[in-house]
Parts: structure tokens; C-alpha cells; sequence
């Protein structure tokens, strides 16, 4: 009896500690280059991945400002999913294993890395499988499904939400398409190890 109370108790805390470690939903840091980052990207079928790619140009500061802008209202968006893994690849001219992540980037995932001189790029991912777009940070038509006036960081986050729920429907055995679906953003879709 001790001893399945004893599991029991490990087992709990085993899940508590992975459902509430801040280093399991955001910052996630757990690759150390691009071919690590992949592994997990292909082969983790319940978690849907949040990756923001963006580049440090000195002197650019408009470049900084839209790479914080979008990534403090990605991480606030991001904050009720408990699904989610969010992390960072900092792809700057002097940034640890540049060549793996460039790989990764841009070669496995076929990103334009060029748009990273305007503002970061967002992929999401599930399943080895998902889309990426650029947040350039610059209002976009007005559209009657999106609203007025809208700003590409506002359009980026609509669609990693739309993202998500077609990642959870897929989970539930449906198609992965879902209402908004069709006004969802994508620049490239990203298929990794299938």
C-alpha cells in the first residue's frame, strides 16, 4: 500500500511539475541547435510549438521595437495555452549554432530568412507539420473578417490562434480545418520528417 501511495505521490508531482514549469511553455530551451529543435518539432504529437525566429541588427531600431512588439503580445496570447511550447531562435549574425538554425530555418522549414531584416517570423507546429508568417508590423486593409485597421501583428496572432485550433482539431481526429481557417495567414507551410 505505501509503495502505491509513494508512486502515486511521484506520479503526481512528475505531472504538476511538467503542467506548471515555466520552461514548458515558454522559453523553452531544451534544443541546443537546429537538428535538436527539428527532432522535437516532428516527434511530439500531443504539444503544438510556438517558434519565433527574429534577427538583432545593430542600430536598426525599428527592427528591435518590432521584434519586441510582437513578441510581448505573442507571449501575453500564448499565456492561457496550456498546450502550447513556445520558444526562441535568435538567428543575428553572431548568435550560437547560426548555420543549424539557418539550416532548420530555411532549408527544412523553407522560411525567407531575408524577412527577418523587416520583423521576426512565427511558425506553429504540430505534428512535424505547420505554416509560418511574418509579422512586419504594418496595418494591413481593412477586411471585413479581420476587422478595421488592423496591424500585421494583430493578423500574426489571429492566425497562430486559428493555427491552434486547427492543430487541436486534427488531435481529435477531424480534418484540421476549421471556421477561420480559410482568413488564416500563412506565407510557407512546413512539413518536417513525414
Amino acid at each position: 500500500m505505501k509503495l502505491a501511495i509513494a508512486l502515486l505521490s511521484i506520479f503526481l508531482l512528475n505531472s504538476i511539475a511538467f503542467n506548471t514549469s515555466p520552461d514548458t511553455k515558454y522559453d523553452w530551451e531544451d534544443h541546443t541547435d537546429g537538428e535538436d529543435l527539428s527532432v522535437s518539432l516532428s516527434n511530439e504529437p500531443a504539444i503544438i510549438f510556438v517558434v519565433f525566429f527574429s534577427k538583432k541588427v545593430e542600430g536598426d531600431d525599428e527592427l528591435s521595437k518590432a521584434n519586441d512588439s510582437l513578441r510581448n503580445m505573442l507571449t501575453n496570447d500564448l499565456k492561457d495555452h496550456n498546450e502550447i511550447i513556445y520558444t526562441e531562435v535568435d538567428l543575428s549574425d553572431d548568435a550560437e549554432q547560426l548555420e543549424s538554425y539557418q539550416k532548420l530555418a530555411k532549408d527544412d522549414m523553407g522560411i525567407d530568412l531575408t524577412l527577418l531584416d523587416k520583423g521576426p517570423i512565427v511558425a506553429v507546429m504540430n505534428r512535424g507539420d505547420g505554416s509560418w508568417i511574418h509579422g512586419q508590423g504594418k496595418v494591413v486593409a481593412d477586411d471585413p473578417a479581420w476587422g478595421p485597421g488592423r496591424d500585421s501583428f494583430e493578423e500574426v496572432l489571429d492566425s497562430v490562434e486559428t493555427f491552434i485550433d486547427e492543430a487541436r482539431d486534427r488531435k481529435q481526429g477531424g480534418t484540421g480545418i476549421v471556421k477561420d481557417s480559410r482568413y488564416a495567414r500563412r506565407q510557407g507551410e512546413i512539413s518536417l520528417g513525414n
